[in-house]
């Protein structure tokens, strides 16, 4: 029951963001399941640019787990949504420096983004911009 859950969690932030961006004027195609290390790919109104992003549903008041590796970051972007009773409360819009640099080295080894850190990225779409070219 705890996977279900999860998986809805993550559809939630997922599609708040396909909303939002589209509503910018992006066009919004939602990557397969099996894609690795990306949710989305947008592009403008005349396709002259694109983006990959990545997005993260946290449900509580929890640090963003990192990547494994810089490999696996194939994302031009990182949304952060804020899930709160069943409804994304704020969204954090990040770019690979923004993330890298706000990678934290816990006394256990375990790496992370601190909350702390994404909050000063809250509701900055302006960093992706509008999709009208």
């Amino acid at each position: 029951m705890s996977h279900q859950l999860d998986e809805i969690t993550e559809k939630i932030g997922l599609f708040h963001v396909a909303h939002k961006l589209s509503v910018m004027h992006w066009n919004v195609l939602l990557a397969s399941r099996s894609a690795f290390g990306l949710d989305m790919i947008v592009y403008s109104t005349t396709a002259k640019r694109k983006h990959s992003i990545e997005v993260k549903t946290l449900s509580g008041r929890n640090d963003v787990p990192p990547q494994s590796s810089k490999r696996e970051r194939l994302w031009d972007f990182l949304v952060i949504c804020d899930l709160e009773t069943e409804r994304v409360e704020c969204s954090y819009v990040l770019k690979k420096d923004d993330y890298d640099a706000g990678l934290h080295r816990y006394g256990n080894g375990t790496i992370a983004v601190q909350r702390k850190y994404f909050t000063q990225f809250k509701d900055r779409w302006d960093k992706i911009g509008d999709g009208t070219d």
